[in-house]
């Protein structure tokens, strides 16, 4: 019955007697020296189980009721939750697209517990109390967060139109998260439905669920609610360090692992070409930066990496320093496109999106990878992933740059073959226009932009002028 939590990470022995009553209660809260340790799920109104002896204190507590007083352990308790509170949802999507979206509840007091909690797209009740607080709802990071200051009265709904605010119209661009951890992952803590709640709540139109040395098993499905677009995958980390995330992947029951491949010992060209899979089992494959540094000339790799996960620049290591080696591999013509943990991928529809579509535009570099901003960056109409006409039919150098939603970015640099041609600060505009010309002879160029201490950045993929 006893669940420990993240904190204490393992289970006590009971031996102290605790029972009691707790009408309307969903859990009982165990306490060590006022620090929550554990809880008892209840499945009626009595309770009789052994705790350790370390704990102290309980509570009873239900979804949308105020929790019962905190009492010492004892037996012949009685823990009634006391009056209720809820708030009833109405989202009004104006222009946006209906999805399902995350809310958060901060209540005044500090004693009371914060809560999430993702929402269908038409809305829904929310158990908040009866009591005062802020709840804020977000759909994604192209539309503003949404914070209403509520007080549901005792044993009453209160109902609460949220209208959501784009910071931009995103288009055709839809939102991928890639190698998001799984319940079969050693380093988080949570189930494989959290694991699709929290896609859906960070606004991910497609996510890729790994886990490291093992296969994921998420399924991208949550009762009453749009199935979320989703490939399963595995992380093989490499002796020297680098991570390699290859999708799809199907579980094997009969396999150690799950047949995911184990990277000690492997050279990094052969742990890539095993993440891969072959002609018979193709995967994608993406490796981070630890890897482009521990392999030779992209000419003598084979396969190359379908994605490269960038680092976050910041003024003390801007992209061209940061990026030099991926910079290498662009200059050598290897079409490798920039992926991070929020990348946003241009697809021909976003309203009909499919993984299908999503993976395509991923590989062919129509992206931009960050932390949320979007960038955008058109070479004579050509786009990130695209190669723009000849030079022979425009002015040469001539190339028009649009940006969306850079408020968090202090400086843009527009670079190309490596090199910084230009930057600037966009101040404060939300979105903005930008025309400059670019050198004649240019292979590549790409847009990228920076907050100052690197807390937030963005890429797009490069566009191809002149290609090797």
């Amino acid at each position: 019955l006893y669940v420990a939590s993240p904190e204490e990470g393992y289970a006590l022995t009971g031996s102290v007697p605790l029972s009691g009553q707790a009408p309307g209660a969903e859990e009982i809260r165990l306490y060590r020296q006022q620090v929550r340790v554990g809880k008892i799920a209840l499945e009626e109104e009595g309770f009789s189980t052994l705790v350790d002896p370390s704990i102290d204190a309980v509570q009873a507590v239900a979804e949308g009721y105020t929790p019962s007083p905190i009492v010492p352990v004892g037996v012949g308790l009685l823990l009634p939750v006391e009056a209720g509170g809820w708030v009833d949802v109405q989202p009004e999507w104006g222009e946006l697209s209906p999805r399902p979206f995350a809310a958060h509840w901060l209540p005044n007091d500090p004693e009371r517990d914060t809560s999430k909690w993702l929402l269908p797209p038409e809305g829904g009740r929310l158990p908040t109390g009866p009591q005062a607080g802020l709840l804020s709802f977000t759909i994604g990071p192209h539309t503003a967060t949404e914070t209403h200051e509520v007080a549901p009265g005792e044993d009453q709904t209160l109902t609460l139109p949220v209208e959501f605010t784009p910071w931009f119209d995103r288009g055709d661009w839809v939102l991928a998260g890639l190698g998001r951890p799984v319940d079969i992952d050693p380093s988080w803590r949570g189930t494989d439905r959290q694991a699709t709640q929290e896609a859906w709540m960070e606004g991910l139109d497609y996510v890729v669920h790994a886990a490291e040395g093992e296969v994921a098993t998420a399924s991208g499905e949550l009762d009453d609610l749009p199935v979320l677009p989703q490939k399963n995958g595995s992380v093989t980390i490499g002796d020297g360090g680098y991570a390699v995330l290859s999708w799809p992947w199907s579980a094997d029951a009969r396999r150690g692992a799950h047949g995911a491949v184990f990277g000690a010992g492997l050279p990094a060209t052969e742990l890539l070409a095993a993440a891969k899979g072959g002609p018979r089992s193709p995967r994608n494959a993406m490796v981070d930066q630890r890897w482009l540094l521990d392999v030779s000339a992209p000419f003598e790799v084979d396969p190359w990496p379908d994605l490269v996960a960038l680092e976050a620049p910041q003024s003390e290591n801007p992209p061209e320093i940061l990026w030099a080696e991926w910079f290498r591999w662009l200059d050598a013509g290897a079409a490798v496109p920039p992926a991070a943990h929020l990348t946003w991928v241009q697809i021909p529809d976003a309203n009909l999106a499919s993984s299908t579509d999503i993976e395509r535009a991923l590989i062919q570099g129509k992206v931009c990878a960050g932390t949320g901003p979007l960038l955008v960056l058109r070479v004579e109409g050509a786009g990130p992933g695209e190669v723009a006409p000849s030079s022979a039919a425009w002015p040469p150098g001539y190339t028009a740059l649009t940006g969306e939603r850079v408020g968090s970015l202090d400086i843009l640099g527009l670079y190309a073959d490596g090199q910084l041609l230009e930057s600037w600060r966009p101040g404060e505009e939300e979105v903005w226009f930008h025309e400059t010309t670019l050198p004649e002879g240019v292979r590549w160029a790409l847009l990228a932009g920076w907050a100052e201490d690197g807390s937030a950045w963005a890429t797009t993929g490069p566009v191809w002028v002149n290609p090797p």
